[in-house]
């Protein structure tokens, strides 16, 4: 049986900058894959592009959000998210927020800003 150690949690750096108030971090890469089948049996598969898609919620503190948004969503091909996987690294370019949200729960004092968006793609980049 193997003894593995599991990996740390992501840490995410936004356009080079370690993202500290980030939570919640997500990333799907989505590819079409189609079979191909003949009279003669299997003929090979037809594999399309993959569109990236990802999610993060940000912890709201008083002085205000950990990025200026409104400038990353207006950067000509987009911005970069980096991030750690164990000992790899990986990059996902021309990333564009295409939702995002605020919620308050007076109850319990939280305040989350949480975005959604896709890149353009995604590369392990070591």
């Amino acid at each position: 049986m193997a003894n593995l150690t599991a990996a740390q949690p992501v840490q995410a750096e936004i356009e080079h900058t370690y993202a500290v108030t980030l939570y919640d971090f997500s990333v799907k890469g989505d590819k079409a894959v189609t079979p191909r089948f003949g009279a003669q049996g299997p003929i090979g598969m037809q594999i399309g592009q993959e569109k990236v898609t990802f999610s993060f919620k940000f912890f709201a503190p008083a002085t205000g959000l950990e990025f200026d948004w409104n400038t990353l969503s207006k950067k000509v091909g987009g911005f970069t998210i980096t991030f750690s996987l164990g000992a790899e690294r990986h990059q996902m370019y021309g990333c564009r927020v295409q939702s995002r949200a605020i919620a308050s729960n007076p109850e319990t004092g939280d305040v989350t800003y949480s975005a959604d968006g896709a890149a353009i793609e995604w590369l392990p980049i070591s």
